[in-house]
C-alpha cells in the first residue's frame, strides 16, 4: 500500500461561490504570511473592540502578619516565663505580691473552734 497525497476536503468553488451570492470574501491562505494578511484585511473589513481581561498571578501575603502575630505571642510567654524565674529566685511568690502573713506560732489558729491559748487552764 502507497502512502496516498492529503485529500483536499475543501470545496473552493462552492465557497467562492457563496461568498459572491452574500456579498462577502472567500480566502485561502497557504503559510503564516498569507494567513496575517488575511486577518489584516478581515481587521479592516469589520473592526470592532475587543474588551480584554489581564490576569494577574495572585500571592497571598497573609503569611506575615501570621508570623508577627506567632513571634510576639512566644515574645510575651518568654519574658512571662522570665519574670517568673526571677521572682521565684528573688524569695517571692509566683503572684509576684510580697507575703503578708505571720508565722502560725505568732497567732494561733482560731478557726478550729479553740480558744484556749498557751499557757492559760
Amino acid at each position: 500500500m502507497t502512502p496516498r497525497a492529503a485529500e483536499n476536503r475543501v470545496d473552493s468553488e462552492t465557497l467562492e461561490a457563496i461568498a459572491e451570492t452574500t456579498d462577502g470574501a472567500f480566502f485561502t491562505a497557504t503559510d503564516q504570511q498569507a494567513l496575517a494578511a488575511i486577518y489584516a484585511r478581515i481587521d479592516e473589513l469589520a473592526p470592532r473592540e475587543v474588551a480584554t481581561h489581564s490576569y494577574r498571578e495572585h500571592r497571598s501575603l497573609s503569611h506575615w502578619p501570621l508570623a508577627l502575630a506567632a513571634a510576639l505571642v512566644l515574645l510575651t510567654l518568654a519574658l512571662d516565663r522570665r519574670q517568673l524565674v526571677r521572682s521565684r529566685t528573688a524569695g517571692d511568690p509566683p503572684d509576684g505580691k510580697a507575703d503578708t502573713r505571720t508565722d502560725v506560732a505568732e497567732h494561733p489558729d482560731t478557726s478550729r473552734g479553740d480558744n484556749t491559748q498557751e499557757g492559760t487552764p
